[in-house]
């Protein structure tokens, strides 16, 4: 799916997975009425003259897998965009201003798009130097006040340099053994 939120979290525009499009033209611009929906609910389409940009970033090289969006795990702290540059740096940015929270350097370059776990507190990555990273994105103490960071957890070492994302899901083993059990 696609979500467009503005800073406060308020969704102007979402397009659910396994959705439907309904338009009366090929022309995405064109203003004539389009729809979305999935299961019947109407989604607030938004024009392209209603986007602005609210920041810019310079990072250390090109970036070209997809960033990660990171919820705040406290009111205090802000929710962060996860951000792997080809040259291997992995940057936690502040959502509301782009600033650069945190960063990890990691043993390659990175065309792999971050894969989160269902907590939100554990990132996947592969890499160019033929390893998979799972980086902790937990708070850490940083003076006397809490603070995102990146940490590298473990490293796998595989076959070959890794250019394709993770996937992560948990198997239900309990749920698995019930189903394939004989009687």
């Amino acid at each position: 799916g696609v979500c467009i939120c503005d800073l406060s979290g308020t969704v102007s525009f979402f397009f659910p997975p396994l959705g439907t499009c309904n338009s009366s033209t090929s022309d995405p611009s064109s203003s004539s009425s389009s729809s979305f929906s999935r299961s019947n609910t109407p989604v607030k389409k938004i024009s392209p003259e209603r986007l602005s940009r609210k920041w810019v970033t310079k990072l250390s090289s090109p970036i070209f897998s997809t960033p990660v969006f990171v919820p705040s795990t406290t009111e205090n702290e802000p929710h962060l965009l996860l951000v792997c540059a080809v040259d291997g740096t992995q940057y936690l940015l502040s959502l509301a201003d782009g600033g650069v929270v945190s960063e990890l350097q990691l043993g390659g370059p990175v065309f792999s798009s971050p894969t989160l776990s269902q907590d939100g507190l554990t990132a996947f990555v592969g890499c160019h130097d033929a390893h998979l990273y799972a980086l902790d994105l937990r708070p850490t103490p940083t003076g006397t006040e809490q603070g995102p960071s990146i940490r590298i957890l473990w490293k796998l070492k595989v076959a070959s340099p890794v250019y394709s994302s993770p996937y992560f899901f948990q198997l239900d083993l309990a749920h698995s053994a019930r189903s394939t059990s004989t009687t």
